[in-house]
C-alpha cells in the first residue's frame, strides 16, 4: 500500500510540475528568455520615429540583421556587428537607454 501512494504522488508530482513547465514557456512567447522574442511587439523600421533612426545609423554602421521592438513607448533594436549580437534601446526621442553585446 505505501509502494502504490508513493508512485502515485510521485507521478501528481511530475504531472505537476510538466503542467507548470507549459504554462510559463507558453504564457507568453516574447520574454527576454526566449530568444525568439526578446520582449515588446516587432515593428517596421518604417514605425521607428526618424530621431531614433538617425542616432542608431550614426552609432552603429555595419549592421546586418535588424530587428525593431516597441517595448513600453521605447525602441529596442537587435542586430549583429559581424558575429556579435547586439541591443539597444532608444526613447523616442533617440536617447540611449541601453547598449548590450554578447
Amino acid at each position: 500500500m505505501k509502494k502504490l501512494i508513493v508512485i502515485m504522488m510521485l507521478a501528481a508530482t511530475c504531472f505537476l510540475a510538466v503542467s507548470c513547465e507549459k504554462t510559463i514557456n507558453t504564457s507568453n512567447p516574447q520574454t527576454e528568455d526566449n530568444p525568439n522574442g526578446g520582449g515588446g511587439n516587432n515593428i517596421a523600421a518604417s514605425a521607428v520615429p526618424a530621431a531614433v533612426i538617425s542616432v542608431f545609423n550614426s552609432r552603429y554602421t555595419g549592421v546586418s540583421g535588424v530587428q525593431w521592438k516597441l517595448i513600453n513607448s521605447n525602441y529596442k533594436a537587435q542586430f549583429f556587428i559581424g558575429s556579435v549580437k547586439w541591443e539597444t534601446t532608444f526613447s523616442a526621442s533617440g536617447t540611449l537607454l541601453l547598449e548590450e553585446h554578447f
